[in-house]
C-alpha cells in the first residue's frame, strides 16, 4: 500500500502471490460491508488511514497444488500460453484454503465444473482468481465510490494472461458496462504508468502492473 507512496483513496491495489488480496485504502473510517475486512493501516495524531480488503486463499498456492496433481511441470513459464490458447476452459470453483471474501465458507469444496486437459484445467484455476476478485469489487462497490485506479503486483502480475484476465473481470464488473466487455484505449504513459480510460464514459481502468506492462479489456474474450 505504501511503496508509491501515501495510499491514494481513488486506488484499489491487487496483490496477486501465494494468495492474493483486493485492498482499498480509505482516509478516515472505513465503511462496514458484509463479507470484507477492515483495519486501520496508519494512525497519525489528526488522521488515520484504514483499509477495506478481501482475500482469496488460493492464488499462488492453487496452482502450484493443481500443478503437481495435473503432473505439469513448468507451468510458470506455460500458463499463459495455456491461458490464450483458443479453446474453452472448464469452470473452476476454487475453495483452496478455505473459500475466503465474501463468502466466508471454510469446508468449501474445490472442484472443476466441465472437462478439459490438464493445461485447460490449470488455466481456469488462474481465471477463478479474476472471478473472485470480481466478486470482492462488486461488494466493495455497495458501500464505496467505484476505484478509479487498478495496482496490480506480486508473483502473479508476471502473467500478462492472468492480468488480462483480471482486466476483463473488473471492467465487466462495473454496472455501467451492461455485462460486456467494454472497448479501452490507451489514453497516456507517464513513466512507468500506463492509464486506460474505458469509453463511453465507463470505469475508466488503470492497471499498473509492476513489470510496466498493459492489460487491456479486448472485446473478443
Amino acid at each position: 500500500l505504501f511503496a508509491s507512496g501515501a495510499p491514494d483513496p481513488d486506488a484499489l491495489h491487487v496483490n496477486l502471490g501465494t494468495g492474493a488480496f483486493v485492498q482499498r485504502p480509505v482516509l478516515g473510517a472505513a465503511p462496514a460491508i458484509e463479507g470484507l475486512l477492515r483495519s486501520v493501516v496508519l494512525g497519525e495524531r489528526e488522521r488515520r488511514t484504514c483499509v477495506v480488503e478481501g482475500t482469496i486463499n488460493g492464488a499462488g498456492s492453487a496452482l502450484a497444488h493443481h500443478a503437481r496433481e495435473l503432473g505439469l511441470a513448468g507451468w510458470e513459464r506455460a500458463l499463459d500460453g495455456w491461458l490464450e490458447a483458443p479453446r474453452a476452459l472448464p469452470l473452476f470453483l476454487n475453495g483452496h484454503s478455505g473459500l475466503a471474501a465474501p463468502y466466508w465458507r471454510a469446508d468449501f469444496r474445490s472442484r472443476f465444473v466441465g472437462e478439459g486437459p490438464p493445461e485447460a484445467q490449470l488455466a481456469a484455476v488462474a481465471e477463478s482468481i479474476a472471478f473472485l476478485a470480481r466478486a470482492i469489487v462488486e461488494r466493495m462497490d455497495e458501500r464505496m465510490p467505484r476505484a478509479r485506479r487498478v495496482l496490480v503486483s506480486g508473483g502473479l502480475s508476471r502473467s500478462e494472461a492472468l492480468v488480462q484476465r483480471l482486466a476483463i473481470g473488473l471492467a465487466k464488473a462495473d454496472p455501467a458496462a451492461g455485462g460486456d466487455h467494454p472497448q479501452a484505449r490507451l489514453r497516456g504513459e507517464f513513466g512507468d504508468r500506463r492509464l486506460l480510460d474505458v469509453a463511453e464514459g465507463l470505469f475508466a481502468l488503470a492497471l499498473e502492473v509492476a513489470a510496466d506492462r498493459l492489460a487491456q479489456p479486448m472485446l473478443d474474450q
